[in-house]
Order: C-alpha cells, then sequence, then structure tokens
C-alpha cells in the first residue's frame, strides 16, 4: 500500500490536447471535478502515509475514504463522460 498510493496521488497528466478537451467539456462543472480529484489525491496520500507507519486501522479507514472519493467522481461524472469521448455506452 505504502508504494501503490502515490501512483493513485501523484498519478500522470493527460496530455495538453487531451486536458484542454476535458476542460471544454466539463465547462463550469471543472471545479466539481477537480474538488473530486483533490480528495482522491488526498485520500491516497493518506493511504500511504497511514501504511508507512504501520497503522492498520488507519490504512483500512484511509482506503474506504479514498474509495468513496473515487466513485463519487465516477457517479457524478462517469456516464456524461464516457458518452460524451467515446460514444454511449
Amino acid at each position: 500500500m505504502e508504494k501503490t498510493a502515490p501512483l493513485i496521488a501523484d498519478h500522470p497528466q493527460p496530455p495538453l490536447a487531451e486536458k484542454l478537451r476535458i476542460i471544454s467539456f466539463m465547462g463550469g462543472d471543472m471545479g466539481k471535478f477537480k474538488a473530486h480529484d483533490s480528495e482522491t489525491h488526498a485520500q491516497a496520500q493518506a493511504v500511504g502515509k497511514a501504511a508507512k507507519a504501520g497503522d492498520g486501522a488507519g490504512v483500512i479507514l484511509a482506503f474506504q475514504k479514498l474509495q468513496t472519493s473515487c466513485y463519487d467522481c465516477h457517479r457524478e461524472f462517469r456516464k456524461p463522460f464516457v458518452a460524451h469521448f467515446y460514444g454511449a455506452r
């Protein structure tokens, strides 16, 4: 968990052209999208920090919060995002 958490927290950014397409699509919802991303980043860091400290209960709690942050973003944005960029599925 200690080594994997930073891969989530510091995931690679999309290329500039793709990033601009996403920003354009998100429009006024970009602030909410970034808030979800920031929450996911923070929770992934918390998982890594708890793992490094050997705090099993802390890892479980932080991982639950990480899963919730991912779920919240996907619940709000995944369907319209996929439909826009990949066609309705």
